[in-house]
């Protein structure tokens, strides 16, 4: 028959109560991810004063020692921000009229000491217009060959304006206004004009937009400093592949010059991503996804993304502060498994 030592028992203990600690931790985790808040603002700041403490104890104001006497008075109201300056004006004057420039006490004519100016705003709902092209017919008295201006339209053959065509996509893209939404703002004002129509117009507008991404996708890449990052996207009618299957959206962006680019693509492997940035030289900051290994490191210099670096701060956070601790004799252990294994695993 074995014997266990007490140092072995000693020794099972601990492990046991790391492995209890580790998987109380996870719990919490999924928890908070399962039921709680999703934001990582953290209430009780003074738990993670990790770095800052002497800073802040020495910031603290000495309490004065006169009397402080405060009272209660109404606020004001704040100052309104002024209009923007490149808004159109529409000047409109209130005047007395003529029988009431006349003083009611004494019949004396009241004179002006000067105006009051007040600003308010003014909206109208989008207007819309039909634009009459009357095009010019000319013939050749000898050849009888007949001659026209041509048409400088985006999409030849459609009705669709330059004007027409920017408020779709700023409301599409931009507001998230689905085409249903649209073909029923259009119905308001009794036109009639399909989601169809309108989802063929954005993709035969593709084409005549590229010239345009190019020159962003150059003015992007001269910056020196760009971002890059890839979403899951679901595509319903994909040819060769169920709804279900995973795509991705890729954007790219350079915060200097206020650019962002999308790109569309069935993978969201390195391969993506080092088509994407061919030609770019500087600094790129992603996630840590290891597509990017693939990288140029002689053209790039990758950088980390210091939200994701915070999101596993806040984990570790999380679980210390809301596990109970322990009583003195069992000291709470150092988070080395659990905590660390569930966000190394995030």
């Amino acid at each position: 028959m074995s014997t266990i030592s007490i140092d072995d028992l000693q020794k099972e203990n601990g492990y046991l109560k790391t492995e209890v600690d580790r998987l109380n931790g996870i719990i919490i985790l999924l928890k908070r991810t399962q039921f709680g808040k999703k934001s990582e603002r953290v209430e009780n700041i003074e738990e993670q004063l990790l770095f800052n403490e002497i800073e802040k104890e020495a910031a603290t104001p000495v309490p004065p020692e006169t009397e402080t006497i405060t009272y209660t008075r109404k606020k004001g109201r704040g100052k309104k921000k002024p209009f923007p300056d490149n808004l159109p004006r529409e000047e409109k004057i209130l005047d007395l009229k003529d029988e009431e420039k006349v003083c009611p006490n004494d019949g004396s004519i009241l004179k002006e000491m000067g105006e009051e100016v007040t600003e308010k705003l003014k909206t109208v709902p989008a207007r819309m217009w039909v634009v009459v092209e009357r095009k010019k017919k000319y013939a050749c008295p000898t050849c009888e060959g007949c001659h026209q201006p041509k048409t400088n339209s985006i999409l030849p053959g459609t009705i669709a304006t330059a004007e027409l065509l920017s408020f779709i996509i700023f409301s599409k893209f931009f507001q998230g206004l689905p085409l249903y939404r649209l073909e029923e703002l259009f119905e308001m004002y009794e036109i009639v004009l399909s989601r169809g129509t309108m989802a063929r117009w954005l993709i035969k507008l593709k084409e005549k937009l590229i010239p345009i991404y190019n020159l962003l996708e150059e003015k992007a890449f001269e910056s020196g400093y760009m971002a890059i990052d890839a979403t899951h996207v679901q595509v319903l009618k994909e040819p060769g592949r169920t709804p279900e299957t995973k795509s991705f959206m890729w954007a790219r962006g350079s915060p200097e010059k206020g650019i962002v680019l999308f790109d569309y693509d069935p993978s969201g492997g390195g391969a993506v991503a080092k088509k994407l940035m061919t030609g770019f030289k500087g600094a790129l900051q992603a996630d840590a996804h290891r597509g990017y290994e693939v990288l140029d490191k002689n053209d790039l210099l990758l950088l980390g993304c210091m939200m994701h670096s915070r999101r596993r701060f806040h984990k570790f956070f999380i679980v210390r502060i809301q596990r109970p601790r322990r009583s003195n004799l069992f000291p709470y252990t150092a988070l080395s498994g659990d905590a660390g294994e569930a966000c190394g695993r995030s």
